[in-house]
């Protein structure tokens, strides 16, 4: 019975260990602009390690109490993951109100040759919006405000500010892109 509890468990890490890793090389074809894929390629190798160590009962050797302060680990990350991926799929499709007061665009990569994928779209996004619903201000990083003011179209009103903190009124509303 161990031995097939042992089994299912190195089964199991190899196939999120493989599925971590294809998700990684497919977010970093992507482009997306930025570096977390790497993140992915992490977890496989914490998995495909976990795969190695199971099959070759490594785990036996441990102490009891290093054991317990592993599963806790583990437990909180499993648990934190589950809930934050939860909560950012759930919101995935959602559209924002109408007639917001601020629009907030968060920064993403900017290259030499231009905005990164995800970049690009949050300020395509803010464009859209402010040309259905004028009369808001968009708040866009520093950085970013050279290439926004290239793609921006004419009926866009854009208000550029150090920080967001001073114009923040009660009652206002807010859009975070």
């Amino acid at each position: 019975m161990r031995t097939k509890r042992k089994m299912t468990a190195v089964i199991i890490c190899i196939l999120f260990t493989v599925l971590f890793a294809c998700y990684g090389f497919w977010m970093s074809e992507n482009g997306s602009g930025t570096g977390f894929f790497l993140i992915w390629f992490v977890l496989a190798a914490l998995l495909g390690g976990c795969a190695a160590i199971t099959f070759l009962d490594g785990w036996a050797r441990l102490p009891m109490w290093m054991l317990w302060i592993l599963r806790g680990i583990l437990l909180v990350f499993v648990v934190s993951f589950v809930i934050i991926e939860g909560c950012i799929i759930s919101q995935m499709h959602a559209k924002a109100d109408e007639n917001l007061d601020y629009i907030i665009v968060l920064g993403a990569q900017v290259r030499a040759d231009g905005p990164s994928k995800v970049l690009k779209h949050r300020l395509n996004t803010a464009i859209d919006y402010l040309e259905k619903n004028p009369g808001g201000y968009c708040h866009i990083p520093r950085a970013e405000m050279e290439l926004f003011s290239r793609l921006r179209r004419q009926s866009v009103l854009c208000q550029v500010d150090r920080g967001i903190t001073s114009h923040v009124r009660k009652r206002r509303r807010w859009l975070i892109i």
